[in-house]
């Protein structure tokens, strides 16, 4: 779109829980055609800014997340809703195309673990990377003590990769 608000563009059906790569490209988290298989599957995608809105490649299969991308461009960090009381935090190494297990979260509220949805009371962890890109803060009610924010070394996963 424009500054006039003209020459809106398609980009892609149900836009939710993206990340720019540069000025052309993103991720997207949700329901789209496999590129290569034709099936619709939940996943993150890449898709280019060309009016299409079909999915250039897919990364991974995977629950709805909030994403974000390492500065040096080849890990995704992701989350996901709650599974049976637990919220899982991971990253996807790009070029490896492996993904990588960071923790899983007890979903708790005053101390009482929750199975389902507790509707406005949730907590999702929201990851992002620090500046440096060497750690990961998130938000999480696990340990039963409301919102709190958490930093993770991951230094030592980002100097080494998987293969």
């Amino acid at each position: 779109m424009n500054q006039e608000g003209k020459e809106v563009k398609y980009l892609y059906k149900e836009p939710s829980h993206h990340f720019w790569l540069n000025d052309k490209e993103i991720i997207n988290n949700g329901f789209h055609q496999d590129p290569v298989t034709g099936e619709n599957v939940r996943g993150y995608f890449r898709f280019v800014d060309n009016g299409t809105g079909i999915a250039k490649e897919k990364y991974f299969d995977a629950p709805n997340g909030h994403i974000t991308l390492h500065k040096n461009n080849e890990w995704i960090l992701t989350d996901t809703y709650s599974i049976d009381g637990y919220i899982y935090l991971y990253m996807y190494h790009i070029p490896a195309k492996k993904i990588v297990p960071l923790c899983k979260l007890a979903f708790k509220l005053g101390g009482k673990l929750y199975l389902d949805n507790p509707g406005i009371f949730r907590v999702d962890l929201h990851p992002r990377f620090t500046p440096d890109g060497k750690k990961v803060c998130i938000d999480s009610t696990h340990e039963g003590f409301g919102r709190q924010i958490y930093l993770i070394d991951i230094s030592k996963i980002i100097v080494n990769p998987p293969s």
